[in-house]
């Protein structure tokens, strides 16, 4: 299964989830963190950019053969997950 979720914020960097139950449980347990950060240290703006986000595009590597002269090229495209 593709990893179809992420959660991001600027102190834990991002991770990915297979499903969105994880995901969310992930940022509730940063935001826990944030908070207790806030007890002491006030507001921190960071915690603005805590996200948790659906993954619906993905790149994919495909084989493009130039045909007479079979040399093989690599190109990169968007797909689904």
């Amino acid at each position: 299964m593709k990893k179809c979720y992420l959660v991001y914020d600027p102190e834990e960097g991002v991770d990915f989830f297979d499903n969105k139950v994880d995901a969310v449980s992930c940022a509730e347990k940063r935001l826990d963190g944030y908070k207790d950060c806030a007890l002491d240290e006030g507001w921190c703006d960071d915690v603005e950019l805590l996200v948790v986000a659906e993954i619906i595009t993905c790149t994919k590597k495909t084989e493009i053969e130039d045909g007479d002269e079979k040399v093989s090229y690599v190109d990169y495209e968007l797909s689904v997950c």
